[in-house]
């Protein structure tokens, strides 16, 4: 019995031995797969545009556009960038971060921390900042810095090297944010009346609007023909122009002058006495004068 079980046991460690392929079956086995080089960045630009495609078909919440106005219009603004199209710009990295109003909560307090100042051009300034905010809520922002790399190039280094002179950016806690989206989501005040830029949608129009000569070519449309002549009204050059009134109607109705191109057939009226015996608008005063 113990001879069997040792045999057993052999017989059962040599089948997990893995024996060396033969020449034969070595040539005919498959190739293993490599990867692709541009696998890796297929897939994240193919995941960028499958979610940018949800946050735009949802569409700005109005939330999210206030506080972004408000972000414009901060206090600590210097004059000469609040000339900028501030308000475009911020809506344009928002939407390409796809940032929520937490993350603009903290891109608030991170431009206010830096006083909107750096070495860098504004630009620069607020993608980094952007970038930051974005990235203290999510750990894995490979997607959004593939997207942004693409998009604006030597980013990295960029923001390499602003993250590294701005450590005091990493201290904004929670208690700080949250306070900052209170007072970002407080209703529309009567002081702020410049909240909303006009002129931020008449540039929006004129940025998506065609040329001019191309709507005009497009919204051009024919009148139709029409099947009878316009008639027009004589005009009234002189006193000569007449008022008349036919006489083959009945005076005991009322009757009422008009116009006339050929007064040939009609009697003319004396505009100097129209009360005289012949004239046939006596009656029509007199019963004028009666009525009232």
């Amino acid at each position: 019995m113990m001879r069997f079980y040792k045999i057993k046991k052999l017989i059962m460690s040599s089948e997990c031995i893995r024996m060396p392929k033969r020449p034969s079956e070595m040539q005919n086995a498959s190739p293993s797969k490599h990867v692709k080089v541009g696998s890796e960045s297929e897939c994240l630009e193919q995941k960028f545009a499958k979610l940018q495609s949800q946050y735009l078909n949802d569409g700005i919440p109005q939330q999210t556009q206030l506080f972004l106005r408000r972000m414009a219009r901060a206090a600590e603004i210097p004059v000469e960038i609040k000339q900028m199209p501030l308000l475009r710009m911020l809506t344009e990295i928002c939407v390409d971060l796809m940032m929520n109003d937490l993350e603009l909560s903290l891109w608030s307090l991170i431009l206010e921390k830096i006083q909107w100042i750096d070495t860098l051009s504004l630009p620069w300034v607020l993608i980094c900042t952007a970038f930051a905010a974005k990235q203290h809520f999510n750990l894995d922002v490979s997607i959004f810095e593939h997207h942004i790399a693409t998009k604006y190039t030597d980013f990295q280094r960029c923001f390499q090297n602003w993250q590294n002179s701005h450590q005091e950016t990493r201290s904004i806690n929670a208690k700080t944010i949250n306070a900052r989206y209170v007072s970002l989501s407080l209703p529309i005040s009567p002081n702020e009346n410049g909240l909303f830029d006009y002129n931020y949608y008449v540039d929006d129009i004129l940025h998506v609007s065609p040329p001019s000569n191309l709507v005009e070519v497009q919204t051009k449309i024919e009148a139709p023909p029409s099947d009878s002549e316009e008639i027009k009204l004589p005009e009234l050059m002189t006193l000569n122009s007449v008022l008349v009134i036919d006489q083959k109607t009945d005076l005991n109705e009322p009757s009422y002058g008009r116009f006339v191109d050929n007064p040939q057939h009609m009697e003319e009226i004396d505009f100097d006495d129209p009360f005289k015996t012949d004239s046939p608008t006596k009656f029509l005063f007199s019963k004028y004068e009666s009525d009232r």
